[in-house]
């Protein structure tokens, strides 16, 4: 399987002498200034909001849950939800790619389910268009 962040890291090491910053998701270990956003708090927020506006059945498409930004995403989803005492579907979470096509396919799953959510947390801006 290809592995995006360990080609990163590659490329990243060969610039050793380059001043380098990484923006969202790069390699977390890599020596280097990073920009990331604090995505547990914006996983709960999100999810807050939707909660907030009178939603109770609620759908999440994560990232791919191999990057630590989708799972801290998620991990926020999971803590509004508990907070507000509502059930988290298990057909209504589904694991995406980050891309249009995934959130595509993903909300294509939940219409195989039956019953859709008044709402979905998408994992990030892309999903969501799709």
């Amino acid at each position: 399987m290809f592995n995006l962040e360990s080609e990163y890291s590659a490329i990243l090491e060969r610039l050793a002498d380059v001043p380098v910053v990484v923006m969202d998701w790069g390699p977390i270990s890599f020596p280097c200034d990073k920009i990331q956003d604090n995505s547990l708090r914006g996983g709960y927020l999100a999810t807050k909001h939707l909660i907030a506006n009178g939603h109770r059945d609620i759908g999440c498409i994560t990232g791919p849950l191999y990057k630590h930004q989708a799972q801290m995403r998620y991990q926020g989803f999971k803590r509004a939800m508990k907070e507000a005492n509502l059930e988290i579907h298990p057909h209504w979470v589904i694991e995406g790619d980050f891309e249009c096509e995934g959130g595509y396919l993903a909300f294509d799953k939940f219409k195989q389910h039956g019953s859709l959510p008044t709402a979905v947390f998408a994992g990030n801006d892309m999903m969501a268009m799709g």
